[in-house]
């Protein structure tokens, strides 16, 4: 088995494991209530983006060669859409500029609590416009780089018309910026914001509560349970920091930067396909752990994660026991 067929294996696995995660967590989302509406909303986008990504991902590996119709128009439209992965795009683009609105969301409901309870659908608004340029941006160039020519769907870097090049190379550096670079500055430093200002809370309610109560508390409580107790939130808080942060530094480097130099003529990007498709295998990878990461950030979602597998292995080992009898 060659390395083509094994990053193609691995790629088709993980979409289909992401599209299964993905739904699961758009499911519980549509029962847990996870914040406010507008939170709710955008972490639902967010598993929709990652979804689809994986799931075109894992048809590509099904279909990995555009089929002709013998129609100009739909070959035309199968060659932009299907060749080269690019079908694949607008997942990841949706999924990290949501990524922001979410980093945005959690800061702007800490530091204007009125603000953002009263304004909820003009964030949305906003928000929503927010995505919807983003991938109009960073996805229409790359149409133009896929392109018929007596029935073959090639696939060009550096364009025939200027202009549209010198736009392909903005559009490549941007791709980095707004998918790669502005996602994990976001959520690091808008978190870091937050986790502050939660301890600062912590510190300010500490120092103003009457003595008399934290006596008659003492003697329910030891100062370390109630230690634990305030830095809790801010633990998860950090923890899921940490490990979004990780995963897209880690997922979508090696793709985000390949992309741009191939643009640049650095790199051979279409010569070497291995290379090419575990830079998008990674970033699959990082839509099918990063629902998990949601799930799992609060107690309550992460208990009905944990009762739904245990039903559904519930009622398959019932079923497997059914089927067994004579």
């Amino acid at each position: 088995m060659n390395a083509g067929l094994l990053v193609r294996f691995f790629i088709g696995t993980v979409g289909v494991i992401g599209t299964i995660t993905n739904t699961i967590a758009f499911v519980l989302l549509l029962y847990h209530k996870y914040g406010s509406k507008l939170t709710n909303i955008l972490f639902r986008a967010q598993c929709v983006y990652e979804g689809f990504g994986c799931f075109i991902m894992f048809l590509r590996q099904i279909f990995p060669e555009v089929a002709l119709t013998n129609l100009i128009f739909f070959d035309r439209l199968f060659c932009m859409l299907w060749s080269q992965d690019n079908l694949f795009w607008p997942g990841p683009i949706l999924a990290a500029s949501n990524l922001v609105c979410i980093s945005l969301d959690r800061l702007i409901a800490v530091f204007r609590p009125i603000f953002y309870r009263s304004r909820q659908r003009f964030l949305l608004l906003v928000f929503t416009s927010y995505n919807v340029i983003n991938v109009l941006v960073l996805f229409t160039p790359q149409l133009a780089r896929r392109q018929l020519v007596n029935g073959t769907c090639t696939f060009h870097f550096v364009l025939d018309d200027y202009r549209l090049n010198i736009l392909g190379s903005i559009q490549a550096y941007m791709l980095v910026l707004f998918t790669y670079a502005l996602p994990c500055l976001f959520i690091i430093t808008s978190h870091a914001i937050i986790i502050w200002k939660i301890r600062k809370i912590y510190k300010s309610a500490l120092e103003n509560s009457n003595p008399s109560q934290i006596r008659t508390s003492s003697s329910t409580s030891t100062d370390d349970d109630q230690e634990q107790l305030r830095s809790s939130p801010v633990r998860r808080l950090i923890i899921m920091t940490v490990i979004l942060s990780t995963l897209y530094i880690i997922c979508h480097s090696m793709e985000a930067f390949t992309y741009a130099l191939a643009t640049s003529g650095v790199l051979n990007y279409i010569d070497n396909p291995v290379q090419q498709q575990m830079g998008l295998g990674l970033m699959v990878l990082c839509g099918c752990i990063s629902p998990l990461v949601i799930a799992c950030s609060t107690k309550q979602l992460l208990l009905k994660v944990v009762n739904t597998l245990r039903w559904y292995a519930k009622i398959t080992f019932t079923r497997m026991a059914v089927v067994s009898q004579p």
